[in-house]
């Protein structure tokens, strides 16, 4: 062999070895859970126990943790460095969070607080109780607060302006059970339940508070009316598609003008989880309430925001928690945390205290919730 010739096979052994490692560091080793079944471990980084378990929500966005308490809300870095902290206290804080929007409310209290990612935004004092609440992608904020004998709808602006108000009437409207709002507080839409004659309806009624509802004196859009079922889950998929979940039907709403019912699913079995993710709704089904030829129990159903079946599959036993984020979700059971997309598990995880929460920090690392506290830990081949 020449010289020449011994060089340049060299040459394509040492670019082969490069190419190998190339793929191998930047592709396979970081995701290697695809080319071994899937099986993965936490390895802990920090782990802490909750004073108060009572009191702690959390949140993470942008590669922040987000702390609320009965005490305030604070921002921390992933090693745990402290970036800001707004102090108050509420009785009875609940924590509703939109991307890099946050409200802190005092549910059956009278004040609510709201942040974005970069800190605190506004500060709301009402003179009642205070029942529901939620809050848009952009900001925008809604508080339903109970009065004698009716309920107030207020919206706010991110800036803290009131930008619309709404009274309804127990015996007129019956009792709000849900209420959420499109990204941009535009449209709202609310679940009420009554009772008459022994006989159970709900009304599902839109608005808007935009050029479509300004012809309206009530902003009213319009509404459908379910008899005999309960609504408490209603959410926007995007601004004009909603899904509404009742206990005996599932409908899928398109809001472009005046609502109109896309899509309406009967269903006979229990409804034990409800997740959401890159505009699909993820379903849990437990056991039938009516002899069904098709039974969904322990199965796991992904709609559309249109209402079409994208992924259904027997899920593992004893579901905990569905738990979606932008563009996968995750099955939690007591032993186990599975992360899925549609019609695929990417991964698999044992762990060893039942969690109810799982969030990703950044690609590897992740903040698992548990009952008495919280563990920051990356992923692991096996």
């Amino acid at each position: 062999m020449k010289a020449r010739d011994r060089i340049t096979l060299q040459t394509i052994l040492i670019a082969i070895i490069i190419i190998v490692a190339v793929v191998y560091i930047f592709f396979i080793k970081p995701n290697y859970y695809y080319f071994n079944g899937g099986k993965i471990f936490f390895d802990p980084v920090y782990t802490e126990k909750f004073v108060d378990k009572k009191t702690l929500e959390i949140y993470a966005y942008n590669q922040s943790l987000f702390f609320s308490s009965q005490n305030g809300l604070k921002k921390l870095t992933i090693n745990r460095e402290s970036i800001w902290d707004k102090v108050f206290y509420l009785e009875n804080p609940k924590l509703f969070t939109e991307d890099k929007y946050m409200a802190v409310v005092d549910l059956g209290g009278k004040e609510a607080y709201t942040f974005d990612d970069k800190g605190y935004l506004m500060s709301v004092k009402v003179e009642s109780p205070i029942v529901l609440a939620d809050i848009s992608a952009e900001g925008a904020f809604a508080l339903v607060l109970e009065e004698e004998g009716k309920h107030l709808i207020q919206l706010y602006k991110r800036d803290g302006e009131l930008y619309a108000e709404r009274a309804t009437n127990f015996a007129a409207d019956g009792y709000p059970v849900a209420i959420d709002l499109s990204s941009t507080g535009e449209k709202m839409v609310t679940s009420y339940l009554s009772v008459k004659d022994g006989v159970i309806k709900t009304t599902i009624a839109f608005f808007s508070f935009g050029t479509k509802g300004e012809l309206d004196p009530d902003n009213n859009l319009g509404g459908f009316i379910i008899d005999d079922a309960i609504a408490p889950e209603i959410k926007f998929l995007d601004d004009d598609h909603l899904v509404v979940v009742s206990d005996k039907t599932i409908y899928f709403y398109y809001i472009k003008d005046t609502p109109k019912l896309e899509t309406e699913i009967k269903i006979k079995n229990e409804i034990d989880q409800i997740a959401y993710f890159k505009e699909n709704v993820i379903i849990y089904f437990g056991k039938q309430m009516e002899v069904s030829k098709k039974d969904l129990n322990n199965k796991i159903v992904v709609y559309s925001h249109e209402g079409e079946l994208l992924d259904e599959y027997d899920a593992p036993d004893n579901v905990t928690h569905l738990i979606g984020n932008d563009n996968n979700y995750y099955v939690i059971t007591p032993k186990t945390i599975e992360y899925h997309t549609i019609r695929k598990k990417i991964w698999e995880a044992n762990i060893g205290n039942e969690a109810k929460n799982i969030l990703k920090i950044t690609k590897d690392k992740f903040i698992i919730v548990y009952e008495q506290g919280y563990e920051i830990t990356k992923i692991k081949d096996i």
